[in-house]
């Protein structure tokens, strides 16, 4: 999950085995393609006693507008979001938000562009639209997850990941990006439909989350 490449805060045990196994992968052959390995055990979550099966402060996100376009409904749960977000800011004095080089809401409104025409340009001159896409949806997806994590209470990574990717329009919007990109033929607009967009852990729940590249 952000953040934890290597397993929940204060887990030391945990995180050296991670990263033991990940040291242990430039002992196996290579090949012309990446060595990518799930790590077999799940993270543990270090206060489980305040897990929290569902949203403790949930967000009701508007279903009324059937007719509304996926760009405004994404653009609703951005705003319903934003007081979680500049909470969670102010909390931890620090965001990995900015890398992409434009507003969530500027970027949502690219993506829902290139959806409806996969010949719309990168929004960024410096950028490939392949990096351009690749950009845009971790940004927008950090920002949801900063935002889970200035709401009150604690949840799992496992539960995180399924809020995002199957109760929320971002998650639909990048559904509709996956699919769409991976019949693309720009050959970068393809690989970042297979290797950067969707977990495995969200398209099958009981995939583990950690994956190691060396």
């Amino acid at each position: 999950m952000l953040g934890r490449p290597l397993g929940a805060p204060d887990e030391p045990d945990f995180q050296r085995k991670v990263l033991k196994a990940a040291l242990d992968l430039f002992e196996l052959p290579r090949g012309p393609e990446p060595i990518l390995e799930d790590f077999p055990e799940p993270a543990p979550f270090n206060d489980s006693s305040e897990i929290s099966e569902g949203m403790t402060c949930p967000i009701s996100f508007n279903e009324s507008l059937v007719e509304e376009t996926l760009n405004k409904k994404v653009l609703d749960e951005v705003s319903q979001l934003r007081v979680w977000y500049d909470l969670a800011l102010t909390r931890r004095g620090r965001t990995t938000l900015g890398v992409a080089g434009e507003s969530v809401e500027k970027l949502v409104h690219f993506l829902c562009a290139w959806m409806q025409d996969q010949t719309t340009p990168s929004y960024r001159s410096d950028q490939p639209i392949g990096n351009a896409l690749r950009l845009a949806c971790e940004e927008i997806k950090a920002f949801y997850l900063e935002s889970d994590a200035g709401q009150p209470g604690k949840r799992s990574p496992q539960i995180v990941l399924q809020w995002f990717w199957h109760q929320t329009k971002a998650g639909d919007l990048f559904k509709q990006i996956q699919n769409l990109a991976s019949k693309s033929p720009d050959k970068d607009v393809n690989h970042f439909s297979q290797q950067n967009l969707m977990p495995r852990a969200a398209i099958e729940p009981n995939q583990p989350l950690h994956t190691k590249d060396a």
